[in-house]
């Protein structure tokens, strides 16, 4: 069986590269590094044989370069990778006329399409630019809450957004054809830090009461201490639900202790953001107040407010 795949090995990869359009030279070396791949993949040495394989493919595109990296691939128990593989090299052969060919590689996805292991990347809450990664390759929005065809072993998934914390998961994806499932929580928001505000200068005058817009800054200082002991308290629980939130069965669960974490967490956060908010109001209204009604002595007031 080796001897026959290897075999289909020379034949398909010096086709394609009698094919390329491509000085003589890189033509050469393309040639060279296939053979190399040829004899290793002959040997048993697979990770050796897909190095000089994707050399070559490099130097000399071509779909039959493409259908050795799928059987290297292949042995090395990356099926998801052979089988995409495997497909392209069909559409390609099948485009240059040669059916032959592009039957052999249609039938070698075909075998390993029953045995591909599957990932569901559940997103529980998407927000505006959230980015999901499965170990480093982005994954596409049409592609989350969906069965997607990968390599089994170790996955790492992690989602991130602009004004939230970034989450990190893992589940470990089998070696036989089963979903396995990883739920991506709401991202828990960050709490915003108000810049220091420096108001200018203004001229008081007589006889007109300031204490409103005092009373506007006391509340805009409440509220920013509120704000950030609710944002430190979420993030307390968040720290605390994650021991008792595990992978498991292919997905993430919660003990009934996490989800009440988790849930706690979620309400802290939003009341930080509404403290948030109400600063900002406060803030604005004193400043105008301060404009508008001046100190009851004659003078300059100059005020500089830090949150």
């Amino acid at each position: 069986m080796l001897i026959a795949w290897a075999l289909a090995v020379a034949i398909l990869g010096s086709g394609a590269a009698a094919m390329a359009d491509v000085p003589p030279d890189v033509h050469t070396a393309a040639e060279a590094a296939f053979r190399e791949g040829t004899e290793l993949f002959a040997q048993g040495r697979y990770e050796e044989a897909l190095s000089r394989f994707e050399a070559s493919e490099r130097m000399d595109p071509g779909p039959g370069k493409r259908f050795n990296m799928a059987m290297s691939h292949a042995r090395l128990h990356r099926p998801a990778t052979a089988w995409v593989l495997f497909r392209d090299a069909a559409v390609e052969f099948e485009h240059e006329g040669a059916s032959d060919r592009a039957e052999l590689a249609r039938a070698r996805a075909a075998e390993i399409e029953p045995t591909l292991p599957r990932l569901r990347i559940q997103v529980v809450q998407p927000v505006p630019r959230l980015r999901v990664t499965r170990n480093g390759a982005e994954v596409p929005g049409d592609a989350w809450n969906a069965e997607v065809p990968v390599d089994p072993g170790p996955c790492v998934v992690r989602a991130g957004a602009p004004g939230f914390r970034d989450w990190e998961g893992q589940v470990d994806i089998p070696e036989r054809a089963s979903t396995a499932q990883i739920v991506v929580p709401p991202l828990e928001p960050v709490p915003s830090i108000a810049p220091p505000l420096v108001v200018p200068a203004v001229k008081a005058a007589r006889g007109l009461p300031q204490w409103p817009a005092w009373a506007s800054f006391g509340v805009a200082l409440v509220a920013t201490g509120l704000g950030a002991y609710e944002g430190m308290t979420a993030s307390g629980k968040w720290n605390d639900a994650k021991p008792l939130c595990h992978a498991s069965g292919g997905g993430t669960t919660c003990t009934s202790q996490g989800a009440t974490l988790v849930q706690s967490a979620n309400g802290y956060a939003t009341v930080s953001t509404v403290a948030f908010a109400v600063s900002a109001v406060a803030l604005a209204g004193g400043v105008a107040l301060l404009v508008v009604a001046p100190a009851t002595r004659g003078g300059i007031v100059a005020l500089q407010a830090r949150f």
